[in-house]
This record gives structure tokens, sequence and C-alpha cells, in this order.
């Protein structure tokens, strides 16, 4: 056992048994000195071994951190105010509309893991902005409206999709895939003429093909209207409408198969030669055939809208004249919603809107057939009192 140190105020050092804690020891400069009593945590704590390693960071490394962090939070917030105010207004807003927005997520990563490491506080800013790209910017959903929305009797289940026309190499196929989601009504864009001849997968379905537009319903059709399309000789169309009134169990639904004018005839000139004026008499264009086509479908008091609407929900034309019936995707999707996925970039651009006396319960996207879309399915239910 080891020995207590016990040193006098003359200088002198005795070693003196732990037995005689308590006691004193007479030196020979004749003081009593106490003999301490050891203390038992102190005895049997062990201390390990300490490794410290010092990196000395030049000091404009925390600078050119807390720069980048906060430099992120506001490009995040400008891209988001400028999405949802200038989306479809101004052209450099309009390419991020429909141009690879995850490119905003790449620096996110790499400065957490330094705010992490070097400025814990830092994270505060990196986050906050992520949290703007994936919301506001790339259109994250939660869906809660659905988590409470719960079941309800006299489900309508609308699918919308865009078929790509004749370039796409499973056409043949739509119709048996899409009545494997247990559809009630099918509305399809760039319709070839052989999907609207009954096939295995329209048996007993009323079918309907008016332009390139087609519809597929268990339900008879009553009656249909037209929207007359003004064409451009070379930026386009107006949009193309179509009213239907479906005879089904809650009533009689007017339902709405649109097909509007595509942003990638401005698009392309400006990748392939910077040329802005195509792409600002496209923007033009198409909020012209968004006004009309939609005044019309209100005018006809329309229930359900469906469709390729070549516009995202951050578009100020969007907003301007499709925001008064709830988008369905909006309200209960959950996810990003991409119906337009291509190689470099992904949109939601296809659309079902709840007008009248429904309202969407669930929204989803459906499987890869072939399309450079993807098939956007909905439930909507009648809203019980009206």
């Amino acid at each position: 056992m080891a020995k207590i140190e016990v040193r006098c105020h003359c200088g002198r050092l005795y070693h003196a048994d732990p037995a005689h804690a308590g006691r004193s020891i007479r030196c020979r400069c004749g003081r009593a000195v106490p003999i301490p009593t050891p203390n038992p945590s102190a005895r049997s704590r062990f201390k390990w071994p300490t490794l410290r390693f010092q990196v000395r960071l030049p000091p404009w490394v925390p600078k050119a951190l807390t720069f980048c962090a906060w430099t992120y939070l506001a490009g995040a917030l400008l891209s988001a105010l400028g999405l949802w105010l200038l989306g479809d207004v101004w052209w450099p807003f309009t390419v991020l509309l429909f141009g690879p927005r995850w490119l905003l997520l790449v620096p996110a990563a790499p400065l957490a893991l330094a705010a992490a490491l070097l400025r814990p506080r830092l994270l505060l800013p990196v986050l906050v902005g992520l949290a703007l790209v994936l919301g506001p910017v790339m259109g994250y959903r939660i869906g809660w409206r659905g988590w409470v929305g719960g079941e309800a009797p006299g489900t309508l289940r609308v699918i919308t999709f865009n078929v790509d026309g004749g370039a796409n190499p499973r056409a043949a196929e739509i119709p048996a895939e899409l009545a494997k989601l247990e559809p009630d009504v099918v509305v399809l864009q760039e319709c070839p003429e052989a999907l609207a001849v009954s096939g295995a997968g329209w048996q007993g379905w009323t079918i309907r093909r008016d332009r390139s537009l087609c519809l597929a319903s268990r339900f008879p059709v009553d009656s249909v209207l037209t929207l007359e399309t003004v064409e451009t000789r070379s930026e386009g169309m107006t949009g193309m409408g179509f009213l239907y009134w479906l005879r089904t169990p809650a009533g009689v639904v007017r339902l709405g198969n649109i097909h509007l004018e595509t942003p990638r005839k401005g698009l392309e000139p400006l990748r392939g030669t910077g040329e802005v004026a195509n792409l600002v008499r496209n923007i033009m264009l198409r909020d012209v055939g968004s006004r009309r086509v939609s005044r019309w479908l209100a005018g006809q008091q329309a229930d359900i809208v469906a469709g390729d609407f070549n516009l995202t929900v951050e578009s100020v034309i969007y907003r301007r004249y499709w925001s008064e019936c709830p988008d369905a995707f909006s309200r209960v999707g959950r996810g990003f919603g991409w119906t337009r996925v291509l190689l470099r970039f992904a949109a939601r651009i296809d659309h079902v809107l709840a007008c009248g006396s429904w309202r969407p319960v669930s929204a989803r996207v459906g499987p890869d057939l072939g399309s450079d879309h993807l098939p956007l399915i909905v439930d909507l239910v009648p809203i019980r009192g009206q």
C-alpha cells in the first residue's frame, strides 16, 4: 500500500503508513504535523492518457466558411422568392422553373460537414437554406391534409397522363397497365389514334378521342364541349380544352381535359443560340392560353380539371389563372410529385384540380410507361352537403 506523504512547514518530508491517518508526526523542528486522511475516490480514479491533436487553420478559413454558409442561405432565399414572384414573368427565373433545381442542393452537404467540424453554429443557416431548397424551391410536399382526411365513400379515381404520342415504345401496353391502377376516369394527352380503339384494357369503357386528347371513362358521357384553339405560325397554340359531362353515381361530373402550350419552344432556342426573344414570346402565349382555357372552364362550372398544364405550381401564370381550384398533389401528395422526368431535370407540370363539390384525398405518381411523363393518380370524394 502506498505511503502517505507528510511535509512539515520546515520543509522536511515524511512517509507515514495509511493506517496512522488522522494522527500526527513530531517533526525534528518540534512541530506536530498531522497525517492527512487519503481521499478514496482520488486513490481509485484512473487517469487515461489523453492525446490532443491541434490543427491550426489559417485565419481566412473560418471567415470563408461563415461567408459561404450565409451566402448559401441567401441564395436559397433568393431562388425561392424569384421562382414564386418572377417565374414565367422574367426569363431567368423561367429558366430556373424548368431547369435542374437540384443543383442548389449540391453545396449543402460539404457546407454542413465543414460547419459541423469547424463552426457548429453555422449549421443553422446551412440547414435553413437546405429546407428552403427542398420546400419552396424544389416543391417537396408532406401531404398533411391527407393524414387527417380519412377515407370517404364515393371515391372517384382520376388519372391524367401525357402519352408522348407515337414516340412511346410502350403505347400498346398503356390501356392494360392503366387498368391495373383501377381508375374510374383516364384523360390522356398526345394520345395516338390507336389508343382510342377498344382493346384489352378498355373493355366496358366509354372511349373518346378529340384531336390529340383522349378520354376513357367507366361512366357514360352525356355531352362534350370543345374550346376553339388559336394557333400561331411559329410560337405554338393557346391550348386545347374539352369538357365532358360524365354520369356517375354521385351525379353529373363536369370533367375538363386540357393540354397547354409547352415552354420548350422558348427554352430550346435560348439553349442553342442564346436567343431570349423566343422565350419572352412563349411566356406571353402561355399566359394568354391559360387565361382563355381557365375562363372557359370556369364559365362552364367545371368540377374537375386534369391534364398537361406545362406549368409548375410556382409559376406566376399558374397561380394567376389556376389557383382558385385546389391542386390535388399540393394538398394531399407526398414527395416531389415529378410527372415529367428527364435526364437533367424533373418538374411537376401535370395536375388534377378539384373544383366545385369535390376534394382530393390522395395523390401519387404512377409507374413509368414509356413516356417522358409519368401518370398522376388522384382520388377525389364529393364534399358533403353540396
